[in-house]
């Protein structure tokens, strides 16, 4: 994987690693998605662990801590704690990466029949945080 060296290539050719899409994702909340642990690494050395860079929410309030954790990075989501990146954070949902990490639920056991998806509809629509709890009481039930 070369995605380093494409950091580090543009970098010393001037690049901003700051900047930010329109949606106001950086490179770091992309790394972190997509668990690019040492992108995530690099980003945080060349930045000098910068962590208001870091720690950047995008337009939804997301963190790259919190996509990290939804995403089930968990090596990125160590290089972004040890950087300095703050999980009590918020989106603009009220969503921490604790929230995440269970919503997001990457567990191959989740359940998907029609008792899941009925409540699934149901309790979204009541209410999301509840539906997460029962969802992943549901997944330990399956394994």
């Amino acid at each position: 994987n070369n995605r380093e060296a494409c950091v580090g290539l543009l970098h010393g050719m001037g690049c901003d690693l700051t900047s930010v899409d329109r949606h106001l994702n950086s490179a770091v909340h992309l790394a972190a998605r997509t668990g690019s642990d040492s992108s995530v690494a690099l980003l945080s050395q060349l930045t000098n662990a910068n962590s208001d860079f870091l720690g950047a929410p995008n337009a939804a309030g997301e963190t790259a801590a919190m996509m990290a954790a939804g995403a089930d990075q968990l090596g990125t989501l160590r290089t972004l704690l040890s950087a300095g990146c703050h999980l009590r954070d918020a989106d603009s949902s009220g969503r921490t990466a604790v929230h995440w990490a269970v919503l997001e639920c990457p567990c191959r056991y989740a359940p998907a029949g029609p008792l899941a998806l009925a409540l699934k509809t149901v309790l979204a629509a009541l209410n999301e945080h509840l539906f997460c709890f029962c969802l992943c009481l549901l997944c330990v039930a399956e394994i």
